[in-house]
């Protein structure tokens, strides 16, 4: 399964073979080597996910954190 990154979309899951967000057209990858597995945590300063290294032969594990912005 891939998630989607976008914060507004309304359906992250994908399927791992997925290049882009079935529902918003995001892309799926983050710099053509990471993937978002799925979301792990939503906090004060954003968003945690599981993610996989795919440029990695052993396709390592991995945790991508999306910063979210603040408005004063």
């Amino acid at each position: 399964m891939s998630y989607c990154l976008n914060p507004k979309c309304q359906n992250p899951q994908n399927p791992d073979q997925a290049r882009f967000c079935a529902y918003c057209g995001t892309r799926l990858r983050l710099g053509g080597r990471f993937r978002a597995l799925r979301l792990i945590s939503i906090g004060g300063m954003g968003r945690t996910f599981l993610g996989v290294d795919e440029a990695d032969d052993s396709n390592s594990k991995c945790i991508i954190k999306q910063l979210s912005l603040q408005h004063q």
